[in-house]
């Protein structure tokens, strides 16, 4: 009797079910018993490919614009509390606030962004305040020499604040007068823009937060990034850890870019700022805060198991 062995696979080289089915466990031909062991494997690529391709499928679908359809709501000035400069905050967050302190930001730039996060501090600061926060001032090496230095694989350890300029003002802490405090203290670096290398090292931070707060990483940048395609990707990783929300200053930052490395919505989490003057009005920082802390919380995920 004549055994029929795997017939030739499709262009994937991965052999069908039906392909499967024809192979017979005979000890004889050239596959022998191994036959049956080929078709198994074969199965198994096939399985893992279709079951990939469908939760690729369900998640495009998922935010497809065919099926979700939006209409604006409660389009009305937020109520701020006269004694603050903007809205306040009370829920259980755990925020790591990215500070821009590249070079192109220049003096006038730095000091609206030292207005800025000093208000958003304060935003955190009243009584029965719950939010824990981080504060990241990051920049990066002004040569393409200290760049490969900060990304090189090799045993040398090499220094975060002084070769890559990415510098850990604190790690989270209730205490937001200190937060304020170092915030005001802080010097300009006046490096390039290493913002990749910024959120990787804030997602290594967010492992020191609690488990039961939700994770907000809340990132002001003037331009572009040295690299878009790194950032895309640790912005990517940051997704799955919690909400990444962007605030963009001018009109040098790459917006539709940003609107792509952001958490879904991009309308909810991209909190466009035209100019430095209007970064220092305290509306920003309500605005940032309508967003990510509403008095009623939506249901929606941000890490782990969340559309991202």
């Amino acid at each position: 009797m004549e055994e029929s062995l795997v017939v030739k696979p499709q262009k994937h080289k991965l052999a069908m079910a039906s392909h499967a089915k024809k192979i017979v466990s005979s000890a004889h031909g050239p596959n022998g018993l191994i036959a049956p062991k080929i078709a198994m494997e074969e199965l198994a690529s096939v399985r893992s490919l279709w079951q990939h391709q469908l939760r690729v499928k369900e998640s495009a679908q998922a935010w497809d614009k065919d099926r979700l359809q939006y209409k604006q709501c409660n389009m009305k000035r937020c109520k701020i509390d006269p004694k603050a400069k903007s809205l306040t905050c009370d829920k259980k967050l755990d925020i790591v606030f990215l500070i821009d302190g590249s070079g192109s930001l220049g003096k006038r730039g730095w000091k609206a962004e030292i207005k800025a996060a000093q208000t958003f501090v304060d935003a955190f600061s009243t009584k029965g305040a719950k939010a824990n926060m981080a504060v990241l001032l990051y920049s990066g090496p002004r040569t393409w020499g200290g760049v490969y230095k900060c990304f090189a694989k090799n045993k040398k350890k090499v220094n975060m604040e002084t070769t890559c300029k990415i510098k850990s003002v604190t790690h989270f802490t209730s205490d937001m007068k200190k937060v304020k405090g170092l915030i005001t203290g802080l010097e300009w670096p006046r490096g390039s823009t290493l913002t990749s290398l910024a959120l990787m090292t804030a997602k290594a931070e967010l492992s020191l937060g609690r488990k039961d707060a939700q994770s907000v990483v809340v990132v002001i940048t003037d331009g572009r990034p040295l690299s878009y395609r790194a950032t895309r990707i640790a912005s990517s990783q940051v997704r799955k850890s919690a909400r990444l929300v962007w605030v963009p200053v001018t009109r040098y930052a790459p917006l539709a870019r940003i609107k792509k490395w952001a958490t879904r919505r991009w309308q909810e989490n991209v909190i466009q700022v035209k100019s430095f003057k209007k970064l220092e009005s305290p509306d920003v920082v309500t605005h940032i805060l309508a967003d990510i802390c509403p008095k009623k919380t939506p249901k929606a995920k941000f890490g782990r198991g969340a559309l991202n």
